[in-house]
């Protein structure tokens, strides 16, 4: 994974040299290790069979409108429509510029699962300048190409060389969730059974996202706020035309807190509220599972023939 990190960090110095990247951005990640673990036994949900990296905190507004500064000069496919009013757009099509409307460093929300993949799929490719198209936020983690409709977007699927991509319902679960010091789960994603507002941002006792990482109070992981803050997608789909999110939100009560509560929170794929945002994981790759895999196995005759 450090590999790969730094192979990231590697393309987007070469397009910065080059002018391609308008503003570059970092996704601060946590590593969720303990490959192999056991689902939660009441919700069946964290079994995680690969290591995985998932973002520490939320994708913020700020990183969300040096996506837009980057893909939306002409904005093909409304990534810039967000519910809330957390982001300004400014001047003509063909040369629109955009601003945050608010602090940067809160959580992006009012995101539809459609504007979480094109931000995917610009991550996967290196940040690039440019129209929405193959190449920018088109393909990459997710073949989109155009689509836009409830039907297309349900049907698409992690591509099979993906890197950041939206989580799966159980990478979500799992990093937000799971104690690998216990082989056991936490109700709530900041290493508690108990719920207090003293340790998330949720039931309106603020009223609005905060900051990221404000509540200093992270899963066992490292993540924090999926407790709270902005309902996050998950990859899981619902129904014809629903995707599922996870985690509280700041106006919402404490069951919503605990992950999965056999209320189905889903949503259009197309649609976003204001407490709908997201993060990003960052997967391996098939090619680093099957060398993995290889090893493990390699490992092992070499200690059968000890």
């Amino acid at each position: 994974m450090i590999t790969k990190k730094l192979c990231f960090a590697l393309a987007a110095s070469a397009l910065l040299a080059c002018g391609l990247v308008a503003q570059a951005i970092t996704i601060e990640t946590v590593v969720v290790g303990n490959p192999g673990n056991a689902a939660q036994p009441t919700a069946q949900l964290g079994a995680v069979a690969y290591e995985y990296e998932i973002g520490k905190f939320e994708v913020t507004i700020g990183q969300y409108v040096a996506f837009l500064n980057a893909v939306a000069a002409t904005d093909t496919y409304g990534l810039a429509s967000v519910a809330g009013g957390l982001v300004t757009q400014s001047g003509s099509s063909g040369s629109y510029t955009y601003a945050a409307a608010t602090n940067p460093d809160r959580p992006i929300a009012g995101i539809s699962w459609a504007k979480a993949a094109r931000f995917a799929n610009w991550m996967h490719n290196g940040q690039p300048t440019g129209a929405q198209a193959l190449g920018t936020t088109e393909d990459g983690s997710y073949y989109l190409n155009g689509a836009n409709d409830a039907p297309s977007l349900i049907a698409v699927t992690r591509a099979a060389g993906a890197t950041w991509v939206i989580p799966t319902i159980n990478e979500w679960y799992k990093a937000a969730h799971y104690s690998p010091a216990n082989s056991a789960y936490y109700f709530y994603a900041y290493m508690d059974n108990v719920a207090t507002t003293t340790k998330a941002n949720y039931a309106g006792s603020v009223g609005s996202s905060t900051v990221v990482g404000s509540y200093a109070f992270p899963s066992e992981y490292g993540t924090y706020d999926q407790s709270g803050n902005v309902h996050e997608w998950t990859e899981e789909v619902a129904s014809s035309d629903n995707r599922i999110l996870m985690g509280g939100q700041f106006n919402w009560d404490a069951t919503w807190m605990q992950g999965w509560n056999g209320q189905n929170l889903s949503q259009n794929v197309t649609q976003g509220y204001p407490p709908h945002g997201f993060r990003l994981a960052l997967v391996p790759e098939p090619a680093t599972l099957a060398f993995i895999a290889l090893g493990t196995v390699g490992l092992l005759i070499r200690r059968r023939g000890q």
